[in-house]
């Protein structure tokens, strides 16, 4: 609940590295095979469906809450110690929904065992690129990813922050860097300091946003 230093004072951005779409995963078992259907469930049973995370304060988590205001439906949040018991009860019907990653999630839906009706990010993901994103399925604007960034102390003087920006980008345009990061579920981002700076500000209002609205916190 309280850091010892201020995210955007303290850092100079260099670039986001990579990002990771979350899935949104349902029960093969409860008639869902979209978002919409997801909504329309939600609607017509408020505050009896429930919802899978890792934990409080998880991506999984905010993802859910997010999804829950902006359709305005009612879903109950069960958090989990990890993904896997998560993953475990959503497979065996105890949960309806989950936010959970490519990685870990795809053999489960390669199986049958779980459903994937859409990823999180704003495009779609080129590790799942059949999978709709949730703002193509009937909410604009939404948006979640586990990024990494590299940053360096603030006031790092600029042309060593131009010049390890210009390693990255160059190291990351390497295929098998691709390979191995298109393997692992992520894509690949590469952006410049000043956008992963304002990226960092607009992410910041908009979660802060999200945890006052459904009064998450971090056990």
């Amino acid at each position: 609940r309280k850091i010892a230093y201020d995210p955007i004072a303290d850092f100079a951005p260099i670039s986001v590295v990579t990002s990771a779409p979350y899935l949104l995963l349902v029960n093969p078992n409860i008639g869902v095979n979209s978002v919409p259907d997801l909504i329309a469930q939600a609607k017509a049973k408020p505050g009896k469906l429930l919802y899978a995370s890792a934990g409080n304060g998880t991506a999984g988590h905010l993802g859910m809450e997010l999804i829950k205001t902006m359709a305005g439906i009612d879903i109950v949040h069960v958090p989990y110690k990890g993904s896997p018991p998560a993953l475990t009860d959503l497979m065996a019907g105890q949960v309806s929904a989950a936010f959970d990653n490519v990685l870990s999630a795809s053999p489960h839906v390669k199986a049958g065992r779980l459903r994937a009706i859409a990823v999180s990010t704003g495009k779609r993901s080129i590790a799942v690129p059949d999978v709709p994103t949730v703002a193509e399925s009937g909410l604009p604007g939404f948006e979640v990813a586990v990024w990494q960034g590299i940053l360096a102390p603030a006031g790092t003087p600029k042309p060593v922050i131009d010049t390890l920006h210009k390693a990255i980008v160059a190291a990351l345009a390497r295929p098998d860097m691709k390979e191995r990061m298109t393997a692992n579920g992520t894509d690949i981002i590469g952006n410049s300091p000043a956008e992963f700076a304002a990226f960092i500000k607009t992410d910041i209002a908009k979660w802060a946003k999200v945890v006052k609205n459904s009064g998450a916190r971090v056990d």
